[in-house]
């Protein structure tokens, strides 16, 4: 599978299972907070989701529960670096 065909599932289950759960003893609130993500995201390819759409959703986290929305901003942003850094990693 190509890095255009990963979809937000895959990703988001690699970057917890790959990247928090060796390194943070925080990975279980990646996990949580990646869920609602992956609800909404999820059979999506990584590639087609757009800034736009990641900050109406987050935004929406954010009426109900502003924490909720930060905390997932951050994971989702640690997750698409990660992502990043691996990729560039495997290119070399």
């Amino acid at each position: 599978m190509g890095a255009d065909e990963l979809t937000f599932n895959r990703l988001a289950d690699r970057y917890v299972n790959e990247y928090a759960k060796p390194r943070k003893k925080s990975w279980k609130d990646d996990e949580w907070v990646l869920k609602r993500a992956k609800a909404e995201f999820g059979p999506r390819i990584v590639s087609t989701i757009t800034r736009k759409e990641l900050v109406v959703f987050l935004r929406g986290l954010a009426a109900t529960s502003v924490r909720n929305a930060n905390k997932t901003q951050a994971s989702i942003c640690t997750m698409y670096n990660w992502a990043s850094r691996a990729q560039a990693a495997h290119r070399s």
